[in-house]
């Protein structure tokens, strides 16, 4: 039987969290300072969701211990690559 124990985040891990959340807020700061583009509206959730897929999963975990962790971090990142193509279409 194996441990479905969720094992803390490493160092790099805890790094990573916390330039997502960062990224986060800076994102949400400029949708709501600086012009209310779609697309920092849509980096600035697509970062939370990456905040809450990691800390839910880890960063080093073979297999999603949290499944609505895993599809937060798909959609997450499906939202920064629309992001990106907002700003450069």
């Amino acid at each position: 039987m194996t441990s479905t124990a969720k094992q803390p985040l490493t160092t790099a891990g805890n790094i990573f969290v916390f330039l997502f959340a960062l990224f986060a807020i800076v994102g949400f700061i400029d949708y709501a300072f600086y012009g209310q583009q779609l697309r920092n509206l849509l980096s600035g959730l697509g970062f939370s969701l990456l905040v809450y897929g990691a800390l839910k999963n880890g960063f080093s975990a073979t297999e999603p211990q949290h499944v609505p962790g895993s599809y937060a971090t798909i959609l997450g990142s499906l939202l920064l690559v629309a992001a990106i193509a907002l700003r450069f279409l």
